[in-house]
């Protein structure tokens, strides 16, 4: 009897140990277990939390083709622990040039350093963008492409610069001087020359004088023009007539060219120096050398007596 109860307590020994061992491992099991449950888990696209992001409040800007397109972008940096140089990228149309410069210097540049701590205050860069061929583009629309990039780290922005018809037209004398001569009585003939600075052909510009001394006669040829392409020149040829009395002097009269279907016109104010015509000049001359042969006659026959 004694001897199976030995028995009995040597087989509850192991038992009483595996509990207490249960007992004492579990709640370590537990604290274990929180402490590393606190830590979140970390997938590979949440590495890093940095990102850069270009805005512009006005991203599309309207003009005519001879004028310069200027979008102000935003450079956003956040999430980095310390400035990060970023380069830049434009795409620009064909024909197209550029200049990508710091607001707050006016420098041009090509890659900048972002500060994550100006979230709200981000720094400024300035993209113009200009039309750089002698021909002028058709009206339409031309997307500009700008991307900021360091690394794997980038964005980018897309703008547009819509290019508008422009109406013009530029009248000017041949070699570019604003007065003429004229002799009264006769057909007196300079060239005009008439510029199509539109970015659309012209049709049917009209010629004519918006003032003129009175009496006086002026004729263009052409009178009008039937079509002007684009950047086109047409010479005018002009022929002024004065009057036969027109006394010698400047004159002022005012030529226009219009195109009354787009209501777009030019003009240009021109003095006329009206000389004398040359028989009346040598009519002068012939008097005064008559008179003085008068003259001479006359003080000869009173030395005689």
């Amino acid at each position: 009897m004694a001897k199976s109860r030995t028995m009995i307590f040597v087989l509850c020994i192991p038992l009483l140990l595996t509990l207490l061992i249960g007992l004492i491992a579990q709640p370590a099991a537990l604290a274990l277990s929180d402490k590393f449950s606190s830590i979140p888990d970390i997938s590979p696209g949440q590495e890093s939390s940095e990102e850069i992001e270009l805005r512009s409040q006005y991203p599309q800007i309207k003009k005519s083709a001879i004028e310069r397109f200027e979008f102000d972008i935003e450079v956003v940096y956040a999430g980095g622990e310390e400035p990060r140089f970023f380069e830049f990228s434009v795409k620009i149309p064909e024909n197209f040039n550029y200049t990508l410069t710091k607001i707050s210097g006016g420098e041009e540049i090509a890659g900048m350093y972002a500060d994550p701590d100006k979230t709200y205050n981000p720094d400024k860069i300035r993209l113009s963008v200009w039309w750089a061929s002698v021909n002028l583009p058709e009206p339409g629309d031309f997307p500009i492409t700008v991307e900021a990039f360091s690394d794997e780290l980038r964005d980018s922005i897309d703008l547009k610069a819509i290019i508008t018809a422009r109406l013009g037209l530029d009248l000017d004398t041949l070699t570019g001087r604003l007065n003429a001569e004229a002799t009264a009585g006769q057909e007196n003939k300079f060239t005009m020359i008439l510029r199509n600075a539109s970015t659309v052909p012209l049709e049917k510009v009209k010629l004519d004088t918006a003032f003129n001394p009175e009496g006086w006669i002026i004729d263009f040829e052409p009178e009008e023009i039937e079509s002007l392409p684009i950047l086109g020149e047409q010479k005018i040829e002009v022929t002024i007539t004065p009057p036969d009395k027109t006394i010698a002097g400047d004159y002022m009269m005012k030529i226009e060219a219009e195109d009354t279907a787009s209501n777009t016109s030019d003009a240009v104010e021109i003095r006329v120096t009206v000389l004398t015509p040359t028989i009346w000049g040598w009519v002068g001359v012939g008097i005064v050398v008559l008179v003085v042969v008068g003259l001479m006659i006359m003080f000869w026959r009173l030395g005689r007596r």
